[in-house]
């Protein structure tokens, strides 16, 4: 039996109104605009929140990212891994947060600024050395290992300080060997597969680095460098391993006299460079010991992300800067100042909503005990509307707050006694004051940025260089 249908007359300029409100409501509400009572989107409210649930708490070990993203995906937010793990990263980064929300290592670990870094050129700089003379526009070549086991050569880009007073160890080797790096930072073993130093046992063998000089009977080959390839399991000549970069790149030629020609201005006898070679056959971890705090220091290496230290070994470098490692690898736990955001949350200070399928709850906002928005500052665009709110000074925000408590009236020219300016993580100078005082007081406001430089001279001839210490955020 057929129904007559009801014909109700609409205005279509009106329900495409509508339909457009309900959809740009959604996308703010939903992921692009930040709540202005807690500062977070709700991907970074249902990572912390999940993260709680699961007790990965600062006082906690380290869990693995990877069961983080899980948990996310499963319960709070199925919109992919890859953009949940983005967002988890960004928490953790101190140049991305003013005072991170969590406590990121796997990919974090560095060393000593002392650490020798083995060269091709049989020499070995340490990290600081490394820093100054990449400053001065001079590239070193290091050892690498490739995915195959054979040896390779690869150009050090980005030598530079990482982490500022931060705990680290010593792994003493059975060569009498002692190397200076971060915890979390990974040696590669000798199957291939990476140990970070903190988990590292007694006898635990190591990826070891070969290196002799030619002892054969020809002599136009006396006193070249001979390094031990696994792949081949066989000694090979160190100037052959990449012939491709030596052509292309013009830094590295080793000819038949024996002398070794590293950029045209330094030109030694290969056998002048080295003290008595001695072959480290064993390379075993002994013991593993803290050694308080002090500044460390890395590197890149391109696609393999491995390179040779003086001592013997090769360790893996921590692509700061670059993609993320893989959530596999990155383990996290919540800051303390991310726990005072979620703390109390259960004793009925916010209000919780069935999550995407139902099967459990999560909260519309955090308790906060902190001003967020303001402290981390946040940015997002959405349909018709967006936002840019710079981080502050935490300090300079509870005074600020304790003014408001004791006078509410108070006025934002006597507010910005408290708050002078927002206080950016990675420096650099603000050019002006006009913009920060018209943002505060009608919400819009241009804050115009530039970078720190010092000039420096150049070792070699009079030229100068400008370097950049700072950048705007």
């Amino acid at each position: 039996m057929v129904t007559s249908a009801e014909l109700i007359p609409t205005n279509i300029e009106e329900e495409m109104k509508g339909s457009y409100l309900d959809y740009a409501m959604s996308v703010i509400i939903g992921r692009a605009i930040p709540d202005i009572r807690d500062g977070l989107k709700p991907a970074h409210r249902r990572i912390l929140y999940a993260m709680f649930r699961e007790g990965i708490l600062s006082n906690k070990r380290y869990s693995k990212c990877a069961g983080v993203v899980g948990e996310v995906l499963k319960k709070y937010h199925p919109h992919g891994d890859q953009a949940v793990y983005d967002t988890l990263v960004r928490m953790a980064q101190g140049w991305n947060m003013r005072y991170p929300l969590i406590d990121g290592q796997g990919n974090f670990g560095c060393f000593t600024g002392d650490t020798k870094v083995r060269l091709v050129d049989g020499t070995s700089k340490s990290f600081e050395e490394l820093i100054k003379d990449y400053d001065n526009g001079k590239t070193h070549f290091t050892y690498t290992m490739a995915t195959d086991g054979s040896i390779k050569m690869a150009p050090i880009r980005s030598p530079r300080l990482t982490k500022k007073s931060t705990a680290i160890v010593s792994v003493t080797l059975d060569n009498e060997e002692k190397i200076t790096c971060t915890p979390d930072h990974r040696f590669m073993l000798r199957d291939g597969t990476y140990c970070e130093a903190q988990h590292l046992k007694s006898g635990d063998s190591l990826m070891p680095f070969y290196s002799r000089l030619y002892s054969g009977t020809d002599p136009n080959l006396k006193d070249y460098e001979e390094v031990y390839n696994p792949a081949a399991d066989g000694w090979i000549f160190s100037h052959r391993l990449d012939e491709t970069t030596q052509s292309h790149h013009g830094l590295l030629r080793l000819r038949r006299s024996g002398y070794l020609v590293m950029e045209e201005d330094i030109v030694l006898p290969l056998f002048t460079r080295y003290p008595l070679l001695r072959e480290h056959l064993n390379h075993k971890a002994v013991s593993v010991e803290p050694m308080g705090q002090a500044d460390v220091y890395d590197l890149t290496i391109d696609n393999t992300h491995n390179f040779a230290l003086a001592a013997g070994v090769f360790v893996h470098n921590s692509i700061d800067g670059d993609n993320a490692a893989a959530y596999r690898y990155t383990e996290a736990r919540l800051t303390k100042l991310a726990e005072e955001m979620l703390e109390e949350i259960d004793r009925e200070t916010v209000d919780f909503i069935p999550n995407f399928d139902g099967s459990t709850v999560e909260p519309v906002v955090l308790p906060s005990k902190i001003p967020n928005l303001l402290l981390n500052g946040s940015d997002g665009i959405a349909v018709g509307m967006a936002t840019k709110i710079p981080p502050h000074n935490l300090t300079e925000l509870t005074n600020a707050l304790i003014g408001l408590i004791e006078k509410p009236d108070t006025s934002i020219p006597d507010l910005m006694k408290h708050i002078p300016g927002p206080d950016f993580p990675t420096g650099a100078f603000i050019c002006g004051r006009e913009g920060i005082k018209e943002a505060y007081q009608t919400g819009r406001g241009k804050i115009v940025m530039r970078g720190r430089a010092l000039i420096e001279p150049i070792a070699r001839g009079d030229k100068e260089a400008i370097i950049i210490t700072e950048i705007p955020f």
